[in-house]
């Protein structure tokens, strides 16, 4: 429920939405496993993805309504994305679906269209991504490119880039370079902005290796670069040019036991280095002991320095540091110290239900608190899933400024969804 317009979109009017929902609806008969009715609670951005296969055609899609009702709404800005108080309850019907053209085993054309038409901003018709997939390029086992509009992370937590939770997607290119040994390495490069405009450029990668059965060490770059006129005052909030690392641990450890260590650091133009920790276990108890429920414990801790990446304001895809509640009330929450955990529980095969808490302080700050639930309803032979959330974030004074350094304010928020999708 993030409300920034899709790079690429065209604003129309609503009735044209909804015509080209029923065309395009037309054309998706090739029935696809669904993605909505699978895992539950399990966050997806986008519902439908790039088919596999040898398929000349293949059509994936979904159609999703969204009712919000913010029983506390945060002021609007760019790092809040729930309903505003201007307009506190909300609906959005939409269409996502998904074209994969494959005319030979070399080369694959994605097309990702979106249409939305929520009731509280005009409505929308997005190319969310679009691109030209190239595996074993020139012939060269698991040298591949893709060249187009995507949506890039790096590592399991995203600490750098996370475009994937935040519809971050930019127009650029990715690459996947053979393995050499045990190391597998890939780079991308894209334009910072969504309208391609500027100088401003962020490229980087990932190495990673595994370093034990079901265990993954990976080491991710990012710089953000512009040329003198486009970088801003630095360093400071404007900043647009800077570099930083990160290293990760990430997999299962045990039978019902994964793990996912991270740390990064980002160094703005000019600025400190600045540090994030992340550490993350998760005990699935029907497999560690067989117990009733499938039950599956979470448990975190994170220490976050200020968050100097540029694009705090979400114009430059971010990083992973957004609050943990199923709606993702905040893009960025940073500077700050906490521990939050999660419970999932399946009721039945087609029900489950999840609880969670995260408790911290921001440096010098006042504390703050995260809380969400919900169940989920998934109905596998009909592709449709039915989900409702509670979603809360509470800081002591009603609102706070994180760091003097990013500038970013959030403020108390709570809001209930129900998301009903139907996935084919």
């Amino acid at each position: 429920m993030q409300r920034y317009k899709s790079p690429g979109g065209r604003w129309v009017p609503r009735g044209a939405v909804a015509v080209l929902a029923l065309a395009l609806s037309a054309l998706a008969r090739a029935p696809e496993p669904a993605l909505a009715a699978g895992e539950a609670f399990a966050r997806e951005v986008a519902k439908c993805e790039q088919g596999i296969g040898s398929v000349p055609l293949q059509v994936s899609g979904a159609l999703t309504y969204t009712s919000t009702n913010a029983a506390v709404a945060a002021p609007a800005d760019s790092n809040y994305t729930g309903p505003t108080p201007a307009m506190p309850r909300t609906t959005e019907p939409g269409l996502e679906l998904c074209f994969t053209l494959t005319p030979g085993p070399g080369a694959a054309l994605f097309a990702d269209v979106s249409a939305k038409a929520p009731s509280d901003v005009p409505s929308a018709i997005g190319i969310d991504r679009l691109y030209l997939d190239l595996p074993n390029t020139l012939g060269v086992q698991d040298l591949r490119f893709r060249i187009g509009r995507d949506r890039v992370t790096l590592g399991p937590s995203g600490l750098l880039l996370n475009e994937v939770d935040i519809e971050g997607q930019r127009d650029g290119f990715q690459t996947w370079l053979p393995s050499i040994g045990p190391v597998r390495l890939s780079g991308f490069f894209q334009y910072a902005l969504d309208d391609d405009s500027t100088t401003r450029r962020v490229w980087g990668g990932r190495a990673e290796s595994q370093v034990s059965p079901g265990l993954t060490l990976g080491v991710n770059y990012r710089a953000d670069i512009a040329a003198a006129a486009d970088v801003g005052s630095c360093p400071g909030i404007d900043c647009a040019t800077g570099s930083g690392y990160s290293l990760d641990l990430d997999g299962t450890i045990g039978p019902g036991l994964a793990l996912t260590l991270s740390y990064g650091s980002y160094t703005q133009t000019g600025d400190v280095v600045r540090e994030y920790y992340n550490a993350e276990a998760a005990f699935d108890f029907k497999a560690l002991a067989g117990a009733p429920l499938h039950p599956v414990l979470t448990v975190w801790y994170k220490n976050l320095t200020p968050y100097t990446i540029p694009g705090s304001d979400g114009t430059v895809p971010q990083g992973g540091f957004l609050t943990p509640d199923d709606f993702k009330l905040f893009n960025v929450n940073d500077n700050l110290e906490a521990f939050g955990g999660s419970l999932e529980l399946h009721l039945a095969d087609n029900v489950a239900l999840f609880a969670l808490g995260e408790w911290g302080a921001y440096k010098s700050g006042p504390p703050y608190s995260v809380t969400s639930a919900g169940l989920d309803f998934m109905y596998p032979d009909s592709n449709i899933e039915v989900k409702l959330t509670y979603n809360a974030y509470t800081v002591a004074g009603g609102s706070v400024v994180t760091s003097p350094v990013s500038g970013l304010a959030l403020s108390n928020a709570t809001v209930y969804q129900i998301e009903l999708t139907k996935s084919w």
